[in-house]
């Protein structure tokens, strides 16, 4: 009987942390897009605190470094997507442009 509350109770925590990482992810968006970088980066790592594999956090932290010019992190954080081998084309052109921009930097 405990067995069975357990195995419901692990199915409502990844439901519930799943619902979380969702409501992050937009909150991590919305503040992009708005220029808040260091509240899109605190949500984006938090995501990754609960889902280290979040491939979408990656990208969205590549994304807002490469935005602030800071293009090792970018770099960085890019590559790690293509060493996960879930890089897609955004990737790719990412790392595109930080070696067009910053090339010569490193």
């Amino acid at each position: 009987r405990d067995h069975c509350v357990t195995g419901v109770q692990s199915v409502l925590f990844r439901s519930t942390t799943q619902e979380r990482i969702k409501a992050l992810l937009l909150e991590a968006k919305s503040f992009a897009r708005d220029n808040k970088w260091s509240e899109a980066e605190k949500r984006f790592l938090e995501v990754l605190t609960l889902d280290p594999h979040n491939v979408e956090a990656y990208k969205g932290l590549g994304t807002i470094y490469l935005k602030q010019k800071i293009y090792q992190q970018a770099r960085d954080t890019f590559m790690f997507i293509v060493k996960m081998k879930k890089a897609d084309d955004a990737v790719y052109a990412a790392l595109a442009e930080i070696e067009a921009v910053a090339g010569n930097q490193h």
